[in-house]
């Protein structure tokens, strides 16, 4: 298995530090980061890794299901044979970025790539984890810059995170590039999806973008920061009784944007509903009353 790195997700930037969307994905087939980054893996799949041969990918897997000290104790006993292993300050840093330590995280991270220099190799995972520290911190422009610098080795995870700042700052044509090359890796990828059809809906295509979100298993389409957009997508259709479903069918959330979102989106549906209702009542009784004037 590939060293294990991070990623970003659209609304992980814009929330508090300490909530995290629900973005386990259970089958590597919808997930185009496998090979690269535990952060979308399932509970289940989690607890296999856990049972690895490699004892480093082991006990990364249990900062992942956030225990972070069992992790963390158990790469430290590690420390003896992995001194000089960039693999091994990156999985501790990224042990203490999961647990919000964002200032210890960046110093292991930084350690990994001086131990990979010295070793004259390079380790682009550690540069694509520091980026997250940056974004965590809200420096974007940091962030950018070392996911670019990281994207140049051929990995993926860069390239999935910078589309996610793309996206958030609105830079669609850029986006649309880094979606397209992800979607040619993995057309699954629920997170791919959700970006493509977000384009789209950007671009008023809104069409092609019910398309995309139609594409996406109704477990993720439900998933708080999909139903929204989703919805949106179908109110521009005129499809206000599926906009509506897809609402009601949305997870609970706790990020105030999306909540305000979803509420006053929710007012625009009933007000149109209200007014289909009111012109079928009309024509009803226009038709009733030409009925009884023929009788």
């Amino acid at each position: 298995m590939k060293v294990m790195i991070l990623l970003s997700l659209f609304f992980l930037v814009t929330s508090c530090s300490n909530y995290r969307l629900e973005t386990q994905i259970e089958s590597a087939k919808n997930d185009v980061l496998s090979g690269e980054s535990m952060l979308r893996y399932s509970q289940s799949r989690l607890e296999r890794i856990e049972q690895s041969k490699n004892p480093l990918i082991a006990a990364v897997s249990k900062c992942y299901q956030e225990n972070y000290t069992e992790g963390l104790t158990d790469l430290k006993k590690n420390l003896k044979n992995n001194n000089n292993n960039p693999a091994y300050w990156n999985h501790i840093g990224t042990c203490y970025y999961l647990d919000n330590q964002f200032a210890k995280a960046e110093y292991f991270f930084k350690l990994s790539l001086t131990t990979a220099k010295n070793k004259k190799k390079d380790f682009p995972s550690a540069l694509n984890n520091l980026g997250l520290v940056q974004l965590k911190l809200r420096h974007y422009d940091s962030a950018l810059d070392y996911f670019t610098k990281a994207e140049k080795f051929g990995i993926i995870t860069p390239k999935f995170n910078k589309l996610q700042l793309y996206l958030q700052f609105g830079q669609i044509e850029k986006a649309r590039t880094l979606a397209r090359k992800l979607e040619s890796i993995n057309s699954n990828d629920v997170d791919v999806l959700v970006a493509l059809a977000t384009i789209h809906m950007l671009d008023g295509d809104y069409k092609t973008s019910e398309k995309y979100f139609k594409n996406i298993p109704k477990k993720f389409l439900d998933r708080e920061d999909i139903s929204g957009n989703y919805a949106i997508v179908l109110f521009k259709l005129k499809k206000f009784e599926e906009a509506k479903l897809a609402l009601q069918n949305g997870q609970y959330t706790q990020i105030k944007s999306i909540k305000n979102m979803r509420k006053n989106l929710e007012q625009m549906i009933e007000r149109e509903l209200k007014l289909l209702k009111e012109e079928r009542d009309a024509k009803r009784l226009k038709t009733s009353n030409r009925g009884s004037r023929a009788s």
